[in-house]
């Protein structure tokens, strides 16, 4: 009797999953569909439309008991973190360097002008943001840590073998 109750329920999941629209959550990867985020999450539905409107193609994957969104916006792609309850843990967004903040950027050029940026991130966890910077030069990688508008660690890579 146990398994005509739960193979009742699993139909009746897979056929209002099959007829519904919206945002598709998977477990794992893209092929196995566990629901739709706006019924199923509707505090993380509301949360992530009113934190990242320009988003584009988002792809949700539950683990354990947070959602993983994967998206890009015009100029970034973007990892975030949510809890079930539509709370933010943390976003990793790669930027373009038009994107890093003018007066952490003019900071970086004078005083490391002899270098070019190879990439940057931006990372938010709660009101806090801060940049991973990575440099570019002849013989080296430097990797900067900042806040906002301060370096705060650097870390050297040697290109030599």
């Amino acid at each position: 009797m146990r398994v005509r109750t739960v193979y009742k329920k699993w139909a009746a999941r897979k056929a209002r999953l099959a007829t519904a629209t919206g945002t598709p959550i998977y477990l794992g990867d893209s092929n196995h569909m566990i629901g739709m985020l706006e019924s199923d999450f509707p505090k993380v539905a509301d949360r992530f439309a009113a934190m990242f409107p320009s988003a584009i193609s988002p792809l949700w994957i539950k683990e354990r008991t947070n959602l993983f969104v994967y998206f890009r916006n015009k100029t970034t792609r973007t990892l975030a973190v949510f809890t079930r309850d539509g709370k933010m843990s943390y976003a990793v967004a790669n930027l373009d360097v038009a994107s890093v903040p003018e007066r952490l950027l003019g900071k970086v050029i004078r005083d490391y002008d002899e270098c070019a940026i190879f990439n940057a991130r931006q990372v938010r966890a709660g009101d806090n943001t801060a940049y991973e910077l990575v440099l570019d030069n002849k013989n080296e990688y430097i990797v900067l840590y900042t806040d906002e508008e301060e370096i705060v660690g650097e870390s050297k890579i040697s290109k030599q073998v």
